[in-house]
């Protein structure tokens, strides 16, 4: 008998390595295909089905997020072929939905100089770590053994996590490893001149030994470990162990008389702009560690001062 579409997307998930957050993405769409069309078999599925999915995966939402949704549930389509489960990919022809994508300006070098003012210690970590292209998880889940601050190219190199009795399991992004070079120096508007380096590295002197992430309150870090013994740790909450980051950046922002605040992943379009001014596109893809070139694309800020 053949298998469903539930039942081979099932093996799906069981045989690929992916994140929790790909697979709670996959699962959703899993449940919009169910509530369209059901649970027929593989092989009925066809490319009129495939095109009409595509339309209702657009209904109430923007084409950028239809999109994602549509890439998620490509992907299952995509393997099932090539291991040979169905002779054709209904999918195959499906493309997404063309963008256009609004200019959108990033921080200024003038408001970035009054932020950097404003903030202090952990949070000026933070904003620097993000400000050589490190992401919100990267940054919140880095651990103090990931930072070589006194290699010949000062860096930290960030890992996927295991549970243990002080770390909860977290992957990168990209399922390898992520370097970010962390720089002697990091000057700004107006003179502001941070010694990120040094800074980074009396910074680290401040942590308790008992204590593994650096850029996190002990507050979180208790809160964390405390669920995943209580065994209610989700992925959602390894994504953001704060629960309201993107709040406390608008609360600093605030502080810092920034009229129109923005998410923390401006950070990065700041350093991918540059990045892709000064060294080019591949080379920028490599250090915001991207695998796709388009991605990078997408974080480029012309408008930034």
């Amino acid at each position: 008998m053949e298998q469903s579409v539930s039942t081979m997307f099932e093996e799906y998930l069981q045989v690929s390595d992916l994140r929790e957050a790909s697979i709670d993405m996959k699962r959703r769409v899993l449940a919009m295909w169910v509530k369209k069309y059901g649970d027929p078999a593989m092989g009925s599925v066809t490319q009129s089905m495939a095109a009409g999915f595509k339309v209702y995966l657009r209904d109430g939402r923007q084409e950028i997020s239809a999109n994602g949704y549509l890439n998620n549930w490509k992907g299952f389509w995509s393997w099932a072929h090539k291991e040979g489960r169905i002779s054709s990919n209904p999918f195959a022809s499906v493309k997404p939905y063309k963008v256009d994508l609004m200019p959108r300006q990033t921080f200024t070098a003038e408001e970035l100089s009054r932020l950097l003012t404003v903030a202090q210690g952990m949070a000026r970590i933070r904003i620097c770590l993000h400000l050589c292209g490190g992401r919100k998880g990267e940054v919140l889940n880095l651990t103090k053994d990931e930072c070589h601050l006194d290699h010949t190219h000062p860096h930290v190199l960030i890992a996927k996590k295991v549970r243990t009795a002080t770390t909860w399991p977290w992957k990168v992004k990209t399922h390898g490893l992520r370097w970010i070079a962390i720089p002697e120096v990091m000057r700004f508007q107006g003179d502001i001149e941070i010694r990120f380096l040094d800074e980074f590295k009396e910074y680290l002197t401040t942590i308790p030994s008992d204590q593994s992430y650096v850029c996190l309150e002990a507050k979180y870090i208790k809160k964390m470990l405390d669920l995943q013994r209580e065994k209610k740790l989700a992925w959602k909450w390894t994504k953001d162990p704060t629960g309201n980051y993107s709040r406390m950046i608008q609360a600093l922002q605030k502080r810092a008389e920034i009229k129109h605040p923005r998410p923390p992943k401006e950070f990065r379009a700041a350093f991918g702009t540059v990045m892709l001014e000064a060294v080019g596109l591949h080379k920028a893809a490599a250090s915001m560690g991207h695998a796709s070139t388009q991605t990078t694309l997408i974080y480029n800020r012309r408008s930034m001062e």
